[in-house]
């Protein structure tokens, strides 16, 4: 008898963790929703820092409290329960410790640490890219929640380019000049909104692909607005961000799948509604205009953000050079910019570059290559290699409506790696990404059990 008590207990016991631990999860995938939403709309007009610092912030606060959640989780798992770690959850610890030696090491610890003014992308912002990882890989693995969160995605990004169509027509209430005729909307940046809206975009489409009720044709709008906003940055990275992520996107889920007839009709309606929209509308026709001539820019290496660029990866290569292990340190490139600069720069482009303090190479892998060292480059690339390899294995055995949404998964982070190749770091769209990198993970094939 009294063994039937104890087993009935256990029972009990077992259930009410499993429920608690259920619960756990729900907040940290509210949590992450919540962040999905409130990040990219945060900013203020009260400090110098309009955009980075508030976010930063923001950012910081979503990580402590995800990092609580994760930790409460940890508690509750069963003292004789054993798990194997699996491979991306190392490579992610490599990566962690490797970049926590370069800041130890670097020659301003406390400036890795942060992060450049206006940028903050120190070794806090790395954990707290991490944390959001983990929470995402612990609480999203259910496909009904990566469906709410798209959900929230597209929300937010519907009200960021809202935002950005005003600035475009004249009508911001705060900032009356453009960034250099570009809009910025809530990002503070063009290029750091277009790779924002990059991640965005297939989400919407995804979203649309699923759905099959009046979502979609909501879903549909929203992603027309977004690639309307994304043209607007004007961002030649931007550009090839969408087209890849396009690309992917149209293969996981497989042309006969997208290429429907009512598609076709339905966009070739869309189609032919702009063409006649601009012609009527002369300011219309001259955003495509101008939308048109930047893209031509990108072939022109003469160009004078084109060689702007190339100066910086140029430093950044010989920095990578001079510190293949552990980097100079997070954030510390504009420091040591002038030093390399009248070195590895002929004289008259050095010239041009003395007027300026470079943020960073522009170039993420290569920022984290000349702050961190090329082994911590390497744990960074395996972690998002091992995430799509999930991704691709479960999209091989998913419903449907489930390749739709590992497509829009997969397209958005194919996309932000080629923005991050013409951009520095913003904490926005690289919150974001790691977050939808831990959902990839998250999202194994049904019946496996998940490792740590």
């Amino acid at each position: 008898m009294s063994a039937i008590r104890l087993e009935t207990a256990s029972f009990a016991a077992s259930v009410g963790r499993s429920h608690g631990r259920a619960r756990i999860k729900r907040a940290l995938a509210i949590i992450i929703a919540a962040g999905a939403l409130i990040l990219p709309l945060t900013f203020t007009i009260a400090l110098t820092d309009v955009f980075a610092l508030p976010k930063t912030v923001v950012m910081l606060g979503l990580s402590v409290l995800l990092l609580a959640g994760l930790l409460r989780l940890v508690s509750r798992r069963s003292a004789t329960r054993s798990g194997r770690l699996s491979a991306i959850t190392v490579t992610l610890a490599l990566y962690l410790v490797l970049t926590a030696v370069a800041t130890l090491l670097s020659a301003d610890p406390y400036h890795s640490l942060v992060g450049e003014n206006l940028q903050y992308q120190g070794f806090l912002a790395t954990l707290g890219y991490a944390v959001a990882f983990l929470a995402a890989r612990r609480s999203l693995g259910d496909m009904r929640h990566v469906r709410r969160l798209f959900a929230v995605i597209v929300a937010g990004a519907v009200l960021v380019t809202g935002y950005g169509i005003l600035q475009q027509v004249g009508l911001d209430p705060i900032w009356h000049v453009l960034d250099r005729g570009r809009i910025f909307s809530t990002l503070g940046q063009a290029n750091a909104l277009a790779a924002y809206l990059v991640l965005c975009l297939p989400i919407a489409l995804a979203i649309a692909g699923a759905t099959r009720t009046v979502g979609r044709t909501i879903s549909a709008l929203a992603a027309v607005a977004i690639a309307a906003a994304l043209a607007l940055t004007l961002s030649r990275g931007g550009y090839l961000g969408t087209g890849t992520a396009l690309v992917v996107f149209v293969a996981c889920v497989g042309p006969r799948s997208i290429l429907t007839r009512r598609r076709v009709a339905i966009g070739a309606g869309v189609a032919l509604a702009t063409l006649v929209s601009i012609g009527v509308f002369p300011p219309l026709a001259r955003s495509v205009e101008r939308v048109v001539d930047r893209g031509m820019l990108a072939a022109d290496l003469g160009e004078s953000s084109t060689a702007s660029h190339l100066d910086l990866l140029a430093v950044g290569v010989r920095v990578v050079l001079d510190y293949p292990v552990f980097g100079v340190g997070p954030e510390i490139y504009p420091a040591v910019f002038a030093r390399y600069r009248d070195v590895v720069l002929p004289p008259a482009r050095a010239a041009v570059m003395a007027r300026f303090r470079p943020e960073s190479p522009q170039d993420v892998p290569l920022a984290i290559a000349d702050g961190a060292g090329l082994p911590a480059l390497a744990a960074y690339i395996a972690v998002v290699v091992l995430a799509m390899l999930a991704g691709w294995r479960r999209l091989r055995h998913g419903s449907p409506n489930e390749r739709w949404l590992l497509a829009g998964l997969m397209a958005a982070l194919a996309g932000h790696v080629v923005t991050d190749l013409f951009m520095t770091a913003e904490v926005t769209g690289s919150w974001i990404f790691w977050v939808l990198l831990g959902v990839l993970c998250a999202t194994r094939e049904r019946g496996t059990k998940p490792a740590l």
